[in-house]
């Protein structure tokens, strides 16, 4: 599997879950829907800054290893929202920091999908490999993220 077309599935696969969580009505089927979207992020999380961004900065020019250090800050701001979401059983505090990540989520995604990928495309990054290790990492966080 190609690295980037995996994350881009993973982009993907999130964005469902933030739409199921919009439509639950139940508070039981919201925290378990915030729970998996907890975990969705923090498995692909853990394999672009594990395996991903580390093969990029190979890749980029200096002048562009700005895009990286954006991802990786944005990264620890949705890690700390996770965290408290993890913290969270229902209720509007829990809508409403589900909302806030989401809208986190969704600029990361735009930068990594329409400026990132794209210029490691551009650039000759090597994917195929690389998506393999990603694959096997990623099976390997599933059965452990809590």
């Amino acid at each position: 599997m190609d690295a980037i077309k995996l994350l881009e599935a993973d982009h993907e696969e999130v964005e469902m879950l933030f739409e199921q969580y919009e439509a639950a009505r139940d508070d039981n089927t919201k925290a378990m829907t915030a729970e998996q979207i907890c975990k969705c992020l923090t498995v692909h999380a853990t394999i672009e800054e594990e395996l991903f961004y580390p093969q990029a900065r190979q890749v980029l020019d200096q002048s562009d290893q700005f895009m990286l250090d954006d991802a990786e800050q944005e990264h620890a701001e949705a890690k700390e929202m996770i965290t408290k979401i993890m913290t969270l059983s229902t209720g509007d505090e829990l809508d409403h920091c589900v909302a806030q990540l989401k809208v986190a989520i969704e600029h990361h995604v735009s930068d990594e999908e329409d400026e990132l990928f794209p210029k490691l495309e551009d650039m000759g990054m090597e994917t195929m490999n690389l998506g393999i290790q990603m694959e096997t990492r990623k099976k390997q966080l599933k059965s452990t993220v809590k």
